[in-house]
């Protein structure tokens, strides 16, 4: 018997002209980060400067899960690239403030909020 993890990452792409939107259900944990890093490697190979993640379907975000995030916003900040959440929960906000990034991490309420924002990069 075959039976899906429900707490498998799944991701969905797509293109808004110079946006790229990643619509994440599931957990971004040990297990499924090697995923969520290749689909990041993919969008950088191609060059994508504006990357917007939909968290709001995500359960749960672990360290590991942090971490990529964390390398993926540090390295399109050299890039001079940005990456934006939308509908981020309030489990994923509490983890994100408890690793002290709220400020630096966008985070906005929906898309519409997301792409009128700011694209270049604060510091």
């Amino acid at each position: 018997m075959n039976i899906e993890d429900e707490d498998d990452l799944k991701l969905t792409s797509t293109s808004l002209d110079d946006v790229e939107l990643i619509h994440m259900v599931g957990n971004i944990d040990l297990y499924t980060t090697p995923e969520l890093k290749q689909a990041f490697d993919q969008l950088n190979s191609v060059g994508r400067h504006k990357i917007l993640l939909d968290l709001s379907n995500v359960k749960f975000i672990d360290s590991s899960g942090l971490g990529i995030l964390v390398t993926q916003a540090l390295f399109l900040q050299k890039k001079n690239r940005v990456l934006k959440f939308i509908n981020v929960n309030s489990t994923i906000n509490h983890v994100f403030s408890l690793g002290g990034f709220t400020r630096s991490f966008k985070r906005f309420p929906d898309i519409d909020s997301a792409l009128k924002g700011q694209w270049e990069f604060e510091s």
